[in-house]
């Protein structure tokens, strides 16, 4: 399951790059050797795939400089929200794009949903633990989310709870 999320989040960023190297490429115009700089905000669950997929495009794209910061999608959109420079936000989830959207800060028609998210349940090997619903059980003493604050999980199991 994990090698699947990771070979569908590079897939994603391969496309990504796919459409920046269309958009700054352009071959035949003669900008191809302009030097262009994007920053990239990015979820901190995509920084792998998004890593490996920077290695590929850079090697035919020595003209681009790629600046990464990774964080959570909430911590990223209220950095974009207060200014901060970005060219490219990859969110793991549609609130802070929404948000950001509502506030006029995403150039009209460029969204794009690359991915997404599914609300997992990670137990040992030898729990009897199978589905959400034994969470509820008197045997489970302690349940770990991220902070629904900034964090999709956390948003997800909030929701969910």
């Amino acid at each position: 399951m994990e090698f699947r999320l990771r070979y569908k989040a590079r897939k994603a960023c391969s496309i990504l790059f796919s459409a920046l190297a269309l958009l700054i490429g352009m071959q035949g115009t003669g900008y191809a050797q302009v030097k262009v700089n994007l920053t990239i905000s990015a979820a901190a669950s995509l920084k792998e795939a998004l890593t490996e997929a920077e290695t590929a495009y850079k090697q035919s794209r020595a003209n681009v400089d790629l600046s990464n910061n990774f964080g959570s999608s909430g911590t990223l959109a209220t950095q974009i929200d207060q200014g901060a420079p970005v060219d490219v936000f990859l969110s793991a989830a549609a609130k802070p794009m929404d948000d950001l959207e509502a506030k006029g800060l995403i150039v009209g028609g460029t969204r794009r949903n690359l991915l997404r998210n599914t609300l997992v349940l990670i137990a040992p090997l030898d729990s009897k633990l199978h589905d959400f619903q034994g969470l509820t059980g008197s045997s489970i003493r302690m349940i770990a989310l991220g902070d629904p604050a900034s964090v999709p999980a956390g948003q997800y199991g909030r929701k969910h709870s």
